[in-house]
């Protein structure tokens, strides 16, 4: 029994250290960066709310751009963001 008991305790402790390394990706619209804070102004695709994040360290927010982009954010905090380029618009007529 205590054989049992324990092998379940190991494997509920491998499966919350995997869900841990996971990290979630968020698509909308940055609409401004905050050097001085460290943080993201972001409003996620489908809604109007803006949410502030926190930068990671490793993140250079200089480089970052308002406008559409895709945020890995792990824990609360952005750790890359991947702008998305527009749609190219096709010409028609001469």
């Amino acid at each position: 029994m205590k054989k049992a008991i324990i092998t379940l305790m190991v494997l509920a402790f491998a499966l919350s250290l995997v869900a841990v390394a996971f990290a979630a990706t968020m698509t909308g619209t940055i609409k401004g960066v905050n050097l001085k804070a460290g943080t993201i102004m972001f409003c996620p695709s489908n809604t109007s709310k803006n949410e502030t994040l926190k930068a990671g360290s490793g993140l250079n927010l200089s480089s970052v751009k308002t406008g559409k982009a895709t945020l890995t954010v792990n824990k609360g905090v952005v750790t890359a963001v991947t702008p998305m380029k527009a749609p190219r618009k096709l010409i028609e007529g001469c």
